[in-house]
């Protein structure tokens, strides 16, 4: 869900009490959580099992893309204006989703790392 003020935590509490049989993660940017933070007390409130991701990209990001040009020289309404605005922004989706993943990937890494260990040293035992 990306957007430039992002609802991402809020809406990822709500798809979580909609949906408590799904697995919850919400990525999203330190700018865009200032937006919907208190949705994080809810979250825990509800204890919902949900990991959120708040990346530290030290700022807006829709506000990096429309300042790289001088003030007056962009557009908005320009379609290749927008469009460019739409793949800055879609780059970056991808790559916190990617950090993301890896992540993810190193977590469950350990945790069967640890299963792998204490079978093992269970087999030992015996």
């Amino acid at each position: 869900m990306p957007s430039a003020t992002s609802p991402a935590i809020a809406a990822a509490v709500g798809i979580q009490l909609a949906q408590p049989e799904r697995k919850v993660v919400a990525l999203l940017g330190d700018g865009s959580a200032m937006y919907s933070i208190q949705a994080l007390w809810t979250a825990a409130h509800q204890k919902l099992p949900m990991v959120f991701v708040v990346f530290n990209n030290k700022g807006y990001r829709i506000i990096k893309l429309i300042s790289k040009e001088p003030a007056g020289q962009r557009e908005l309404s320009d379609p290749r204006v927008q469009e460019e605005i739409r793949q800055g922004l879609f780059q970056a989706k991808q790559q916190m989703l990617r950090s993301a993943f890896y992540e993810v990937a190193r977590s469950e890494a350990k945790v069967v790392n640890y299963y792998a260990e204490s079978v093992l040293a269970s087999r030992d035992k015996d």
